[in-house]
């Protein structure tokens, strides 16, 4: 009996501990990314701030070919708003939506991914001589949510690879002038 006694304050410690030490992380979490691209700013910025094209470049398209879009409001302007929805759990159901737009050198979006929350997301646009540097970020607060702070340790890792891979498709259909059929359909 003493043994289980043991390992249950062993358990309760541990639950506490965390719990502190979850306190004590960061409640902001931003992952920031960002790619030359041989184009004006007004043609990248053309690209981000229609939501229509996202898409086009976007990391997470096409992971669920069944996943639902819906796009409404005036192209480029603050309210345009893309929905999806799938019953993939690594896509789920949310909401982008344009909130600023400061051409050529800003876009930002409202996220909503329901349950799971609401976040930032933006573009910075720089001319760089016959170039543009391109930063795509991302900002959320997990406010008093503990497992969302923890989870928040890992979002650089994850989130920047799909930001750099999402990058790297806006790079080539800029710069190669892609005009791909309207796949948010």
């Amino acid at each position: 009996m003493v043994w289980l006694k043991r390992v249950v304050t062993a358990l309760v410690l541990l639950v506490v501990i965390l719990l502190i030490v979850g306190l004590f992380l960061p409640r902001d979490v931003q992952v920031e990314r960002t790619v030359t691209i041989i184009a004006p700013p007004q043609q990248v910025y053309a690209e981000v701030v229609d939501l229509k094209h996202f898409n086009h470049w976007s990391p997470w398209f096409g992971i669920d070919p069944a996943t639902r879009y819906v796009l409404a409001g005036k192209p480029g302007q603050p309210g345009q708003q893309l929905s999806w929805q799938s019953d993939n759990p690594s896509v789920g159901k949310g909401s982008m939506t344009l909130v600023e737009s400061n051409a050529p050198g800003y876009v930002a979006f409202k996220l909503d991914f329901g349950p799971q929350g609401q976040a930032d997301s933006y573009f910075r646009i720089r001319k760089d001589g016959k170039q543009s540097e391109v930063t795509w970020g991302f900002r959320t607060n997990f406010g008093n949510d503990i497992a969302g702070r923890y989870f928040g340790l890992m979002m650089d890792s994850v989130l920047g690879k799909d930001f750099e891979k999402g990058l790297a498709s806006l790079k080539k259909t800029v710069e190669e002038g892609e005009n791909k059929p309207d796949d948010n359909g």
